[in-house]
């Protein structure tokens, strides 16, 4: 049986080195289209890296402010949250998840109903994500030429807003 020794040293790390040992928290928002796979696949070429991933899948389902759902007319709002989360969220990030297992990157799912915005920043927050993965929604051909002439984003979406507020650093997939 033959024992290896680690010389041990009383130098503290570099910071360089000492954020090369932390892994990166990474929410990654996912909404279950096309767009999942993108960021999934992205979030694969980051782990490449010498960094370690640790992602926090995140669904957010916004709610309805109508008063009449169709389909759900009879039910108390809990239970139609309890739906989303349930029948349309855990999906979503389930699967997510086992696919991020199955590239070896460590996750976690979490579900939000509410607004957008607000939920990905306090989940951000709360589960002390250092960046903050989205898709690019479809934009329109005259929206894509003045971002590429321009680089102007004229859009409302969650992205274009996480982009303007979010005190972390965003990474938008196409």
């Amino acid at each position: 049986m033959r024992t290896t020794l680690k010389a041990r040293s009383n130098r503290t790390p570099a910071p360089a080195a000492k954020a090369a040992l932390q892994p990166l928290r990474v929410l990654a928002v996912i909404e279950g289209t096309e767009q999942t796979n993108r960021i999934l696949n992205y979030l694969a070429s980051l782990s490449g890296s010498r960094r370690t991933l640790e992602v926090v899948v995140l669904n957010v389902q916004e709610r309805r402010t109508d008063a009449r759902l169709r389909g759900y007319e009879t039910f108390k709002q809990s239970e139609i949250d309890d739906r989303l989360r349930n029948e349309v969220s855990a999906p979503i990030v389930s699967s997510a998840a086992r696919w991020l297992d199955k590239a070896n990157i460590d996750a976690e799912t979490a579900i939000e109903i509410g607004d957008p915005l607000d939920a990905i920043l306090a989940t951000a927050a709360a589960q002390r994500c250092g960046l903050i993965v989205v898709g690019v929604p479809n934009l329109s051909r005259f929206s894509r030429w003045l971002a590429k002439a321009g680089g102007l984003l004229v859009s409302r979406s969650v992205a274009a807003q996480l982009l303007a507020v979010s005190p972390i650093p965003v990474a938008v997939v196409r």
